[in-house]
């Protein structure tokens, strides 16, 4: 095994195994994030944004985002989704 040294890292060059360094979230995260998403869009699967707005008591423009993708579900839209619809947050998270 060779080991690296300190000429090894510089200006540019990347440490062995290709990691940068930077905190980078753990690769499991994202794939639980796509899980609770894919289960959202199911329990929302049609309905409106405006049906669920209502329901919820969120705004359906904010409905539209996190259903889509562009927001990360907080939650207090999980709690809303899981009593208006019932469903269990076990099953959504």
């Amino acid at each position: 095994m060779v080991k690296a040294t300190r000429a090894d890292h510089g200006r540019g060059a990347r440490p062995p195994g290709g990691a940068r360094g930077r905190g980078r979230s753990p690769p499991g995260r994202a794939a639980l994030l796509r899980g609770v998403l894919w289960r959202i869009r199911g329990v929302c699967a049609g309905r409106t944004f405006v049906e669920i707005g209502k329901a919820t008591g969120m705004d359906p423009e904010t409905v539209r985002r996190v259903v889509r993708g562009l927001f990360k579900p907080r939650v207090e839209f999980i709690v809303a989704l899981c009593l208006a619809y019932g469903v269990s947050a076990d099953w959504l998270l």
